[in-house]
């Protein structure tokens, strides 16, 4: 899943949308299914590495907004 977790980082790097959208646009040809994405947020809003106000922790529904930070560098804006 790291693999997953660096494409999503580097693909929506500075985008805000819904979980089900991150899924419906990156998931075309690509051998994940939506609790693959579920979970690889998950991570990563533990990480730090993307913004998710607003919601139950520990949990990912289809309609919860993610954010994620902009690449500077290299890195997050964050500095992770």
């Amino acid at each position: 899943m790291d693999d997953l977790k660096d494409m999503l980082l580097k693909d929506f790097a500075g985008r805000t949308l819904k979980m089900i959208e991150v899924f419906n646009e990156h998931n075309i040809d690509r051998p994940y299914i939506k609790k693959n994405y579920k979970n690889v947020l998950k991570e990563l809003e533990k990480e730090k590495k993307i913004s998710v106000p607003n919601h139950k922790k520990g949990s990912f529904g289809d309609d919860i907004v993610v954010t994620f930070f902009p690449i500077e560098g290299g890195h997050t804006k964050n500095g992770c």
